[in-house]
């Protein structure tokens, strides 16, 4: 799905920066609502960030130009 999703959805600097088909998601073992999904540059750098998602409605992103903290109010069910 990411192989998709990065080039169309983030036609700037991510979906240049990091190699999609690379892309993997960590389901977290201690607790399994949270995810961590990584993608590693294209250029060969270390890192270009990591995306954490906590079930429901929560994600934390850290990437080389800053972070952003998402929280989504469900309209209905």
């Amino acid at each position: 799905m990411h192989v998709h999703h990065l080039p169309l959805a983030h036609q700037t600097t991510l979906g240049r920066a990091v190699d999609a088909s690379k892309y993997r998601v960590v389901v977290g073992e201690a607790d399994p609502r949270w995810t961590l999904h990584e993608a590693p540059p294209k250029d060969g750098t270390e890192w270009t960030g990591v995306w954490g998602w906590f079930w429901p409605t929560f994600s934390i992103n850290i990437f080389g130009q800053g972070w952003a903290i998402e929280r989504w109010l469900p309209r209905s069910h």
